[in-house]
């Protein structure tokens, strides 16, 4: 998969509790060069955004909480796996 490039593989529908559920794909980033990220604490959030050619337009759509900093040494993957957005209906 191309690095920041996202798509679905779970889509669910719950009517008794009317929500639904999408699974992202597996998304993985190889550091290479020097650790991810490449300056400060590490990475605590991984953010899903909106594809705007125009950068600084683009929109947060869901972001998941990693728990604590992150950081990728060089050579090793950081991948996230089975990163799950809830959809309720109001």
């Amino acid at each position: 998969m191309t690095p920041g490039v996202a798509d679905f593989d779970t889509l669910f529908e719950d009517d008794d509790d009317d929500r639904g559920y999408i699974q992202v794909k597996d998304v993985s980033w190889v550091a290479n060069g020097g650790t991810l990220p490449a300056s400060g604490n590490g990475a605590r959030y991984a953010v899903l955004l909106d594809d705007d050619v125009d950068v600084a337009a683009r929109e947060v759509l869901a972001y998941w909480d990693l728990s604590s900093a992150r950081v990728v040494s060089e050579g090793q993957t950081f991948l996230l796996e089975n990163c799950e957005i809830r959809l309720n209906e109001n």
